[in-house]
């Protein structure tokens, strides 16, 4: 199981215990690594919740206002559809710096601002990585997403020279 955590929490539900999220923060800084690695991160987790609740993976990328209006934008190009993208590019991107402060306890310089739409195309890109594919590679071993977030491993070919020499 790739999600263990969550199996875990059902079998605690089975068994009538109770089971509560966390308030308190973790801090999880990724300060090393390529933006590679972390699209590969993000896209195994979008590969999970695609797995556990396809209904509700399905919908993910409307909870992004930016991202909902430049399709909007994209399908219907007009002078409306581009002020409702500036509206809500500026409304997300504000909203991510006010959570930031939150979260962080303090706000991060506005020059990283732009990064928020940055953030929604690579999300956007990692939820269409998700639909297209369900292996995964975790610690060097590609490995297959099933049902629930089983994995079993991927039979990798042999190219025809390597399988002649043995």
């Amino acid at each position: 199981m790739l999600a263990e955590d969550l199996v875990i929490g059902r079998r605690f539900l089975e068994r009538g215990q109770r089971i509560a999220t966390s308030f308190h923060q973790v801090e999880n800084r990724n300060v090393r690594g390529s933006l590679a690695r972390m699209f590969d991160r993000h896209s195994r987790w979008a590969k999970m919740r695609r797995v556990i609740a396809p209904a509700c993976f399905a919908f993910e990328p409307m909870m992004s206002p930016a991202l909902v209006a430049g399709i909007g934008f994209v399908v219907a190009p007009g002078r409306s559809t581009a002020a409702l993208l500036a509206l809500a590019a500026v409304v997300q991107t504000l909203a991510s710096l006010l959570a930031m402060r939150h979260i962080r306890g303090h706000g991060l310089s506005w020059k990283y601002a732009p990064l928020e739409l940055v953030r929604v195309v690579v999300m956007f890109g990692c939820w269409v990585n998700a639909w297209a594919s369900r292996t995964i590679v975790w610690r060097g071993h590609s490995l297959l997403l099933g049902k629930g977030s089983t994995i079993t491993p991927v039979a990798t070919k042999r190219p025809v020279w390597a399988r002649a020499r043995g």
